[in-house]
């Protein structure tokens, strides 16, 4: 997966801070469609940098679809499936039912928190900087 960001900062030797700029799901036109709010989120991530790029520059940013796919699915879909697993689990009540779907969200919730904390410490798992478009 590649993208277009720029360098925000310097963080040691061999690693940025670039800013990715997140576009709306219909490419921020929404001038002309008038279909949803149009929000340009920027999100700041470590990237390798072995290209030597200085703060300003506009970089292309590669990083692994598997990974970052595996990311989603820790993410967004194990703590549904959790949940729902959790719901059939026991032989009570479906209070007791429902109580333990929410144990079973909260479960998937907080290893996605420990997943997230040892991607963060994982040197191999950033997205690197392959190309300086512009300095």
């Amino acid at each position: 997966m590649t993208q277009t960001a720029k360098v925000f900062a310097l963080d040691g030797e061999d690693r940025a801070v670039v800013e990715v700029i997140r576009r709306s799901a219909c490419s921020g036109d929404c001038k002309s469609c008038g279909g949803c709010s149009g929000d340009e989120r920027v999100m700041r991530v470590r990237a390798l940098n072995r290209v030597n790029a200085a703060v300003g520059d506009r970089v292309v940013i590669e990083s692994s679809t598997k990974k970052v796919l595996a990311s989603a699915w820790v993410a967004y879909v194990l703590p549904i499936i959790l949940m729902v697993a959790f719901y059939f689990l026991p032989v009570g009540g479906e209070g007791m039912k429902i109580a333990c779907s929410f144990a079973g969200l909260a479960l998937g919730v907080g290893i996605c928190v420990l997943y997230s904390g040892a991607l963060g410490r994982k040197r191999d798992y950033s997205a690197e900087i392959v190309e300086i478009l512009r300095k």
